[in-house]
């Protein structure tokens, strides 16, 4: 799959497989009235075995109408069918996941970047699918796949949340060249001066930048400003497609990438027209 999607043919918001979901009605409803059966017979062999006066029949008669109603389902293949189709849309809800991705992006005139499992939408939002589990990572939130629904509509909020946030591009720059100059002088003192610094570890220092005058008078965990790397990647790339100059005394902000992703943060990069992972900042100087 290409890093930016292609347009496809369009698809329902729905898993395919119509004819599969249609077909399994009649099995979900049959299975329901029995399971019903069982429910209601096995609440009253519960009452009559908690009071020992009723007498045995009755338990007797109860016991035979729940092995009854089991043994029905067991022979009539009710489960075995249902199984399969869920299997069957479960398999379909993947495959076209993509591309019910794609048809929602477009559909609100925003981008969407990446490849299974893993895209950022508009630059600013994470999401990420574990398929194995059945999870979705949308960025601080962890999340079931299914219904992928419910999924998009915490991306709609996610979105929105972002979008509705005050960015200022000079200012941001400001803190990135603070942070990168305290973790620079960091390393001097430790004798290993490095002009490239972690992406997680400025970071770090980022976070602890966010902080306000209570919490350095007392760092507790209540007073602590959360700053993660979700937020970290969407003011980044806000930055980068500012158009703002992205100089800062006499030094130019530089992302590097790395080929260990737990390395890096992953994000789309403008500059290359892909996602990638950030491994490293630096300021080079401007020749």
């Amino acid at each position: 799959m290409p890093e930016r999607l292609s347009d496809q043919d369009r698809l329902p918001l729905e898993p395919s497989g119509q004819e599969v979901e249609h077909d399994s009605k009649g099995s979900r409803k049959d299975l329901l009235n029995l399971l019903g059966g069982i429910s209601s017979h096995a609440k009253k062999l519960k009452q009559l075995l908690a009071d020992p006066d009723d007498p045995a029949l009755l338990v007797v008669t109860e016991i035979d109408k729940v092995k009854e109603l089991i043994s029905e389902i067991g022979s009539t293949g009710q489960l075995d069918k249902i199984r399969e189709t869920e299997q069957a849309l479960i398999r379909h809800t993947v495959d076209d996941l993509p591309i019910t991705l794609k048809q929602f992006c477009d559909e609100r005139g925003v981008e969407l970047w990446g490849a299974a499992p893993d895209f950022i939408i508009d630059g600013i939002v994470y999401l990420g699918v574990d398929f194995t589990t059945g999870s979705v990572t949308l960025n601080d939130q962890k999340l079931h796949l299914f219904p992928f629904k419910k999924v998009l509509q915490h991306l709609v909020e996610e979105l929105d949340r972002y979008k509705k946030e005050a960015f200022d591009p000079p200012k941001f720059l400001n803190l990135l060249w603070k942070a990168y100059e305290a973790k620079a002088d960091e390393n001097q003192r430790s004798n290993s001066m490095r002009k490239r610094i972690a992406i997680f570890d400025l970071l770090l220092t980022l976070a602890l930048q966010e902080q306000g005058t209570a919490f350095s008078r007392n760092p507790v965990k209540e007073r602590f400003k959360s700053y993660s790397q979700h937020r970290f990647r969407a003011n980044l790339f806000r930055l980068l497609v500012s158009g703002a100059d992205l100089t800062l005394k006499g030094r130019r902000l530089i992302l590097e990438p790395t080929s260990v992703a737990d390395e890096g943060l992953f994000m789309y990069l403008p500059a290359t027209g892909r996602c990638g992972f950030v491994g490293h900042l630096l300021f080079s100087p401007v020749e």
